[in-house]
């Protein structure tokens, strides 16, 4: 079954995925919706959100992995977690994400008596 994954970067960096990925299995192009990168699945991982992402990222980082070994100012692509089959069919698959708290505190000096 032929799946498309909806990506997310930046405008030059999909264009050269798209470029060099413009034919096979798997390959990035564009729609009215934006870029996707297609590549075949069994049938059953379609109902299977997390399978499906977690296949779609194992392509995807291989793909990133090439483009960067080919052209060295790309810069790798994500997911946004919507998928479409060859129906029509679509598959959104929501993952929580984690998040950065950084804090600092500065040394204080306290003088008595004036000095």
């Amino acid at each position: 079954m032929l799946i498309k994954a909806r990506l997310t970067g930046h405008e030059f960096d999909l264009l050269t995925l798209a470029e060099l990925f413009r034919a096979g299995d798997p390959a990035v192009a564009a729609d009215d919706e934006g870029y996707y990168l297609s590549f075949t699945i069994l049938y059953e991982l379609f109902r299977d959100g997390a399978g499906l992402h977690d296949a779609a990222s194992v392509v995807l980082r291989r793909v990133n992995g090439v483009a960067q070994a080919l052209s060295s100012d790309v810069r790798p692509v994500g997911l946004t977690g919507r998928f479409s089959d060859q129906t029509g069919r679509h598959h959104q698959v929501v993952l929580a994400d984690s998040a950065q708290v950084r804090a600092r505190a500065n040394p204080v000096t306290v003088a008595v008596g004036g000095e």
